[in-house]
């Protein structure tokens, strides 16, 4: 037993424990990122915002994360593995201390959605990459998407009860204060640490007209299916809240669909070993269209909340599916700059569905034309998900 667990940890980049789990801890500080919704009445109170305002502090929180993701992997060793993650954790850290107490709407924007935004991102693709390059990444890849989903769970119902009990912006002093300690951790135990990630692999330069294709369709597939789980991400409390929801209930939907985002995560690693990833993406999709059609028609806050955790599960096994095909696609030499291409379909769903969802509110009072616009791209998404499985086919039987 001793042995398997010792060629299990060295087949990582790094090959020690610790250095797994404080990359871990970094993951699910940043994903604290996701229990943004929790925040909104301390927005509201704050700042006197209307809901498409908070959608956009989320949207643009979006929007950064993605641009981290895309050039974080082309800035150089210096930003790569745990010293990378310490680093940008360290101004993530920073980055939340200002929004606790930001003067203003426009300067909580920027320190918030910008700057804690980036730094999530950053962590995100450092992470990923290290587990990327395991000897089983089918596993740990969704591991740590996981790991991010946890932060969410961990931190979106504490946030949400912080503000319910008066705690506003400063609430967010709960979320600084783990990545503080992971940020130090990381850049205390480096030095102890592999100097640089060893690739067992050369980096291929250019791509395939084949291969262009593919990354197309993962990046339409991930925009399409992020849409709906993004909107209940973004905008969780305020949809419940409408239907009449306590703060008790709202709580506990942010919990349910924190619960159920990490736990659709993790199921990809598992579930791997006896399914092809794109067989679990094009699953996913019927998962996500049931909840929808659940918060969508129901009046009872409780169903509703229980239609969103149904949602934020199928985002889950998105969010998990698509790093891992992309892993199993384009090899670990590969995996962190294509990933971070398709990445940016996330971005694009995350910077439209909240803020689109939010100004539906605005304009009508409720989410009912929201989650009509969410199931059709779900239905896209599912459409082009089987149209993945039989291009996958044909590649293994040719």
């Amino acid at each position: 037993m001793a042995s398997k667990k010792v060629n299990l940890v060295n087949s990582m980049g790094y090959g020690k424990t610790w250095q797994l789990w404080i990359a871990g801890g970094l993951m699910a500080s940043a994903g604290s990122l996701y229990a943004w919704s929790a925040m909104i009445p301390a927005i509201r109170e704050s700042y006197s915002a209307t809901t498409e305002q908070a959608g956009m502090v989320f949207s643009s929180a979006i929007l950064a994360f993605t641009i981290a993701v895309i050039l974080v992997p082309r800035a150089g060793r210096r930003l790569q593995g745990l010293r990378g993650g310490g680093i940008i954790g360290a101004a993530g850290s920073v980055f939340l201390g200002l929004s606790a107490v930001s003067p203003n709407y426009s300067v909580f924007v920027v320190s918030f959605g910008l700057g804690f935004g980036a730094a999530s991102g950053g962590i995100y693709i450092v992470v990923l990459d290290i587990a990327g390059r395991a000897q089983r990444p089918i596993l740990f890849v969704p591991v740590m998407v996981a790991a991010f989903g946890l932060g969410s769970a961990l931190f979106g119902p504490l946030l949400r009860l912080l503000v319910g009990a008066g705690g506003g912006l400063a609430s967010l002093s709960a979320v600084a204060a783990p990545l503080v300690c992971a940020s130090a951790l990381a850049l205390a135990l480096e030095k102890r640490a592999v100097a640089e990630i060893q690739r067992t692999e050369a980096e291929p330069r250019g791509m395939k007209i084949a291969d262009r294709h593919r990354v197309l369709l993962l990046w339409l597939i991930f925009c399409l299916g992020s849409m709906a789980g993004l909107m209940t991400l973004g905008l969780a409390s305020s949809i419940v809240e409408v239907r009449g929801a306590s703060v008790l209930l709202s709580s506990a939907t942010l919990a349910g669909i924190a619960v159920g985002n990490t736990a659709g995560r993790l199921a990809v690693g598992f579930l791997a070993q006896w399914m092809l990833p794109q067989n679990i993406l094009a699953g996913a999709a019927p998962i996500i269209a049931l909840g929808i059609a659940v918060a969508w028609h129901s009046s009872i806050p409780a169903i509703v909340g229980a239609g969103l955790v149904l949602i934020a599960s199928g985002y889950g096994l998105v969010a998990s599916g698509i790093p891992a095909l992309t892993r199993e696609m384009f090899g670990s030499a590969r995996f962190g700059r294509v990933f971070s291409l398709i990445f940016s379909a996330w971005g694009v769903a995350g910077l439209t569905a909240p803020w689109l969802a939010g100004w539906i509110f605005d304009q009508w009072g409720d989410y009912r034309f929201a989650f009509f616009l969410a199931l059709g791209a779900t239905v896209l998404a599912s459409v082009l998900s089987l149209a993945l499985v039989r291009i996958q086919r044909r590649r293994r039987m040719s």
